[in-house]
Protein backbone atom coordinates (compact mmCIF):
# COMPACT_ATOMS: atom_id res chain seq x y z
CA UNK A 1 0.00 0.00 0.00
CA UNK A 2 1.30 3.51 -0.88
CA UNK A 3 -0.28 6.64 0.92
CA UNK A 4 -0.59 9.44 -1.78
CA UNK A 5 -2.77 12.51 0.03
CA UNK A 6 -4.64 12.77 2.88
CA UNK A 7 -7.78 15.03 2.79
CA UNK A 8 -9.77 16.69 5.15
CA UNK A 9 -13.20 18.19 3.79
CA UNK A 10 -15.01 20.09 6.07
CA UNK A 11 -19.04 20.40 6.11
CA UNK A 12 -22.40 19.20 6.54
CA UNK A 13 -23.22 16.24 5.36
CA UNK A 14 -27.08 17.52 4.39
CA UNK A 15 -25.72 20.30 2.55
CA UNK A 16 -24.80 19.59 -1.29
CA UNK A 17 -22.44 22.03 -1.13
CA UNK A 18 -20.36 19.57 0.78
CA UNK A 19 -21.17 16.98 -1.46
CA UNK A 20 -19.59 18.78 -4.21
CA UNK A 21 -16.84 18.86 -2.64
CA UNK A 22 -16.18 15.75 -2.35
CA UNK A 23 -16.92 14.75 -5.45
CA UNK A 24 -14.39 17.22 -7.01
CA UNK A 25 -11.83 15.10 -4.94
CA UNK A 26 -13.51 11.93 -6.32
CA UNK A 27 -12.53 13.11 -9.71
CA UNK A 28 -9.19 14.05 -9.48
CA UNK A 29 -6.01 11.99 -11.09
CA UNK A 30 -2.60 11.30 -10.45
CA UNK A 31 -0.02 11.46 -12.28
CA UNK A 32 2.49 8.14 -11.91
CA UNK A 33 5.92 7.70 -12.13
CA UNK A 34 5.66 6.35 -15.50
CA UNK A 35 3.07 9.27 -16.60
CA UNK A 36 0.29 7.52 -16.84
CA UNK A 37 -2.31 9.38 -15.31
CA UNK A 38 -4.58 7.03 -12.18
CA UNK A 39 -8.06 8.04 -11.03
CA UNK A 40 -9.93 7.00 -8.14
CA UNK A 41 -11.54 3.21 -8.54
CA UNK A 42 -13.29 2.74 -5.83
CA UNK A 43 -14.59 4.97 -2.86
CA UNK A 44 -16.53 3.63 0.24
CA UNK A 45 -18.51 6.57 2.88
CA UNK A 46 -19.95 5.67 5.88
CA UNK A 47 -23.34 6.46 6.41
CA UNK A 48 -23.82 5.56 10.21
CA UNK A 49 -24.00 9.34 10.35
CA UNK A 50 -26.81 11.71 8.93
CA UNK A 51 -26.96 8.39 6.50
CA UNK A 52 -29.67 9.92 3.98
CA UNK A 53 -27.10 12.62 2.79
CA UNK A 54 -24.76 9.63 2.24
CA UNK A 55 -26.95 7.39 0.12
CA UNK A 56 -28.25 10.68 -2.02
CA UNK A 57 -24.47 11.18 -2.63
CA UNK A 58 -23.41 7.42 -3.57
CA UNK A 59 -26.41 5.66 -5.27
CA UNK A 60 -26.15 7.91 -8.39
CA UNK A 61 -22.78 6.74 -8.68
CA UNK A 62 -22.16 2.91 -8.05
CA UNK A 63 -21.20 2.77 -11.72
CA UNK A 64 -18.16 4.18 -10.30
CA UNK A 65 -17.72 2.05 -7.72
CA UNK A 66 -18.46 4.93 -5.03
CA UNK A 67 -20.75 2.92 -2.23
CA UNK A 68 -22.33 3.79 1.01
CA UNK A 69 -20.69 1.34 3.98
CA UNK A 70 -21.65 0.55 7.43
CA UNK A 71 -19.34 -1.31 10.06
CA UNK A 72 -19.98 -4.47 11.84
CA UNK A 73 -17.82 -5.67 14.60
CA UNK A 74 -18.93 -9.43 14.51
CA UNK A 75 -15.63 -11.65 15.10
CA UNK A 76 -14.70 -13.84 12.32
CA UNK A 77 -16.20 -10.87 9.65
CA UNK A 78 -14.58 -10.66 6.47
CA UNK A 79 -13.15 -7.47 5.71
CA UNK A 80 -15.84 -6.66 3.07
CA UNK A 81 -19.18 -8.70 2.56
CA UNK A 82 -20.81 -7.55 -0.48
CA UNK A 83 -23.10 -5.26 -1.48
CA UNK A 84 -26.46 -5.30 0.32
CA UNK A 85 -29.34 -2.53 0.33
CA UNK A 86 -29.93 -0.12 3.24
CA UNK A 87 -32.45 2.34 4.17
CA UNK A 88 -35.60 3.40 3.00
CA UNK A 89 -34.62 3.65 -0.30
CA UNK A 90 -32.27 0.15 -0.48
CA UNK A 91 -29.68 2.32 -1.30
CA UNK A 92 -26.60 -0.08 -2.39
CA UNK A 93 -23.89 -0.32 0.53
CA UNK A 94 -21.13 -2.36 1.78
CA UNK A 95 -21.15 -4.13 5.29
CA UNK A 96 -17.82 -3.60 6.25
CA UNK A 97 -15.86 -6.30 8.87
CA UNK A 98 -14.10 -3.57 11.59
CA UNK A 99 -12.51 -5.59 13.44
CA UNK A 100 -10.71 -8.01 11.26
CA UNK A 101 -9.59 -5.02 9.17
CA UNK A 102 -8.12 -3.27 12.23
CA UNK A 103 -6.06 -6.58 12.92
CA UNK A 104 -5.02 -6.62 9.50
CA UNK A 105 -3.82 -2.87 9.23
CA UNK A 106 -1.67 -3.28 12.68
CA UNK A 107 -0.43 -6.32 11.35
CA UNK A 108 0.75 -4.17 8.54
CA UNK A 109 2.23 -1.33 10.58
CA UNK A 110 4.49 -3.52 12.65
CA UNK A 111 6.27 -4.70 9.50
CA UNK A 112 9.47 -2.59 9.85
CA UNK A 113 11.47 -3.36 6.25
CA UNK A 114 10.07 -2.71 3.13
CA UNK A 115 8.03 -5.62 0.65
CA UNK A 116 5.28 -7.34 0.61
CA UNK A 117 2.24 -5.77 2.75
CA UNK A 118 4.21 -2.76 3.71
CA UNK A 119 2.75 0.31 4.21
CA UNK A 120 4.14 3.32 2.57
CA UNK A 121 3.46 6.82 3.52
CA UNK A 122 4.97 10.02 1.64
CA UNK A 123 7.54 12.20 2.08
CA UNK A 124 8.61 16.07 1.70
CA UNK A 125 5.39 18.63 0.99
CA UNK A 126 2.70 15.94 1.41
CA UNK A 127 4.12 14.00 4.54
CA UNK A 128 1.06 13.59 6.84
CA UNK A 129 1.42 15.51 10.19
CA UNK A 130 2.22 13.40 13.29
CA UNK A 131 -1.81 13.71 14.39
CA UNK A 132 -2.34 11.55 11.37
CA UNK A 133 -0.51 8.85 12.67
CA UNK A 134 -1.50 9.08 16.03
CA UNK A 135 -5.36 8.49 14.85
CA UNK A 136 -3.75 5.45 12.94
CA UNK A 137 -2.85 3.87 15.95
CA UNK A 138 -5.52 5.16 18.72
CA UNK A 139 -6.54 1.86 19.30
CA UNK A 140 -5.35 -1.66 20.82
CA UNK A 141 -6.91 -5.11 21.01
CA UNK A 142 -7.85 -6.28 24.54
CA UNK A 143 -8.61 -10.14 24.37
CA UNK A 144 -10.21 -11.44 27.70
CA UNK A 145 -10.63 -15.35 28.61
CA UNK A 146 -14.66 -15.79 29.30
CA UNK A 147 -15.73 -18.85 31.14
CA UNK A 148 -15.18 -22.13 29.57
CA UNK A 149 -12.45 -21.06 27.87
CA UNK A 150 -13.83 -18.80 24.98
CA UNK A 151 -11.81 -16.07 23.88
CA UNK A 152 -13.44 -11.81 23.74
CA UNK A 153 -11.46 -9.69 21.57
CA UNK A 154 -12.80 -6.08 21.50
CA UNK A 155 -10.94 -3.02 19.79
CA UNK A 156 -10.33 -0.07 22.27
CA UNK A 157 -9.95 3.47 21.82
CA UNK A 158 -7.07 5.22 23.48
CA UNK A 159 -7.79 8.76 22.37
CA UNK A 160 -10.99 11.03 21.19
CA UNK A 161 -10.05 10.76 17.17
CA UNK A 162 -9.46 8.34 15.60
CA UNK A 163 -10.43 9.08 11.81
CA UNK A 164 -7.22 8.12 10.05
CA UNK A 165 -7.84 4.42 11.56
CA UNK A 166 -11.44 4.66 10.52
CA UNK A 167 -10.02 5.82 7.07
CA UNK A 168 -7.90 3.12 6.09
CA UNK A 169 -10.68 0.52 7.42
CA UNK A 170 -12.60 1.52 4.43
CA UNK A 171 -9.63 1.52 1.95
CA UNK A 172 -9.12 -1.92 2.85
CA UNK A 173 -12.60 -2.66 2.19
CA UNK A 174 -12.94 -1.20 -0.96
CA UNK A 175 -9.84 -2.97 -1.71
CA UNK A 176 -11.73 -5.69 -1.05
CA UNK A 177 -14.92 -4.48 -3.24
CA UNK A 178 -12.38 -4.00 -6.71
CA UNK A 179 -10.30 -6.86 -6.27
CA UNK A 180 -7.83 -4.89 -8.44
CA UNK A 181 -5.34 -7.49 -10.56
CA UNK A 182 -2.55 -5.61 -9.64
CA UNK A 183 -0.20 -7.40 -12.16
CA UNK A 184 -2.32 -6.23 -14.88
CA UNK A 185 -2.36 -2.72 -13.79
CA UNK A 186 1.17 -2.37 -13.83
CA UNK A 187 1.99 -3.55 -17.18
CA UNK A 188 -0.77 -1.15 -18.44
CA UNK A 189 1.61 1.34 -16.82
CA UNK A 190 3.23 2.08 -19.70
CA UNK A 191 5.40 5.87 -20.22
CA UNK A 192 2.83 8.05 -21.79
CA UNK A 193 4.82 11.28 -21.62
CA UNK A 194 8.19 11.73 -22.59
CA UNK A 195 11.09 11.78 -20.33
CA UNK A 196 11.73 14.98 -19.12
CA UNK A 197 14.94 16.98 -19.49
CA UNK A 198 16.58 17.94 -16.09
CA UNK A 199 18.64 21.03 -16.09
CA UNK A 200 21.02 22.11 -13.27
CA UNK A 201 19.69 25.15 -11.50
CA UNK A 202 21.91 27.35 -8.45
CA UNK A 203 22.17 25.43 -5.46
CA UNK A 204 18.71 26.51 -3.23
CA UNK A 205 19.08 28.65 -0.25
CA UNK A 206 19.91 26.90 2.59
CA UNK A 207 16.61 25.85 4.93
CA UNK A 208 16.12 24.77 8.67
CA UNK A 209 16.22 21.09 8.63
CA UNK A 210 13.40 18.58 7.93
CA UNK A 211 11.72 17.64 11.45
CA UNK A 212 12.90 14.05 12.52
CA UNK A 213 10.50 11.56 10.88
CA UNK A 214 8.17 9.75 12.52
CA UNK A 215 8.66 6.09 13.73
CA UNK A 216 5.59 3.71 13.94
CA UNK A 217 7.09 1.87 16.28
CA UNK A 218 7.28 4.21 18.76
CA UNK A 219 3.93 5.57 18.43
CA UNK A 220 2.49 1.54 18.27
CA UNK A 221 4.40 0.54 21.78
CA UNK A 222 3.13 1.82 25.14
CA UNK A 223 6.14 4.21 26.81
CA UNK A 224 7.77 2.43 29.80
CA UNK A 225 6.42 3.71 33.02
Amino acid sequence: LWGIENIMIAGDPELPATWDRVDDALQRDYEHTSGARLRVAACLIDRGYKGKGTDDFTRPRNSRRIYSCYGSTTPGQPIASGITRQGSRRTPSVRVGTDTAKSHIFSRLKLLRAGPRFMHFPEGPFAFDLEYFEQLVSEHEEITWQPGGKVSRKWVKTRARNEALDKMVYLFAALEVLRPNFESIARGLVTSTPAKEYVLKPDAPKQAPPPPPIVLAELLEPAPP
